[in-house]
């Protein structure tokens, strides 16, 4: 487990310390906690709590009196956990916590947020990619086909078909190869008696 961002007097402390989620000495503090159980660990003396002994000679050089570490779930799941130090014992009473467990939360929503932007920013680059890839292979295509779009009358080509005489070779779409045909259900229009 690593920090991705801190803010504050860290002073070096995420540096001087080993922390992790699991079920062993370095994942009962109270991030591995919150992450491994998805719940807030409130420890509002490190001085004396079971299970800080790691961190308590680093936590103590800093003024570190007190912690919180909430967990960031997305969809059930989580995914972090936002840590907090506070510099004096019993500083995370019922009323902050629920404070910081609503800012965990929306945090967590920022996150999945950004998350499925940049999903969406992959997704349509690959799709213009893929795209980029059919019109090659589509306009270098040896053999010789083409396709009709009966809703809009457009039609594409091949680089066959374009460069046969009659058929132009401006464009992949530049004019229909032959006109629509007519619908039968429709009153007008050419072939239409």
């Amino acid at each position: 487990m690593w920090p991705v961002a801190h803010a504050g007097q860290e002073a070096g402390y995420l540096a001087q310390v080993t922390t992790g989620w699991g079920n062993d000495v370095h994942g009962r503090g109270p991030t591995g906690m919150a992450i491994r159980e998805g719940r807030t660990v409130v420890i509002n003396d490190v001085s004396h709590a079971t299970g800080f002994e790691p961190w308590r000679e680093e936590a103590a050089r800093r003024g570190f009196a007190a912690a919180v570490a909430l967990p960031l779930q997305i969809g059930g799941r989580t995914i972090g956990a936002l840590t907090i130090d506070a510099d004096e014992s019993d500083a995370f009473d019922d009323e902050e916590r629920t404070l910081l467990e609503e800012l965990a939360s929306d945090l967590a929503f920022g996150i999945r947020s950004l998350r499925v932007r940049e999903e969406q920013r992959r997704a349509e680059a690959a799709m213009q990619a893929s795209e980029a890839r059919y019109y090659d292979l589509f306009d270098h295509a040896p053999a010789a086909f083409s396709s009709f779009r009966p809703a809009d009358g457009g039609a594409s080509a091949t680089g066959a078909v374009r460069d046969h005489p009659g058929h132009g070779r401006d464009h992949r779409e530049a004019r229909p190869l032959h006109r629509r045909p007519p619908d039968p259900g429709h009153a007008s229009g050419p072939g239409h008696r």
